[in-house]
């Protein structure tokens, strides 16, 4: 008699769910970028080690966006 199959297991990297968040972030009307919360965030993005206005928590899977809005657009939009 065959074995039952064992429930299978994803991994998922910090770094494909930044890539997913952005575009899905970008792609979204009037939001024109994003911002750095800290001083140091110009330093990370000009070295390219990650994008400072989003953090994401993989324990419980939680997203903090700082974002840029296009100007003279109704935030309601």
């Amino acid at each position: 008699m065959p074995e039952r199959p064992a429930p299978g297991r994803a991994v998922v990297t910090r770094r494909a769910v930044t890539d997913i968040v952005r575009a899905a972030v970008l792609g979204s009307y009037g939001v024109a970028g994003f911002a750095t919360p800290d001083p140091w965030g110009y330093l990370v993005r000009w070295l390219g080690l990650g994008e400072p206005g989003i953090r994401i928590g993989l324990d419980d899977l939680r997203v903090e966006l700082h974002i840029r809005v296009a100007y003279g657009l109704p935030i309601a939009e």
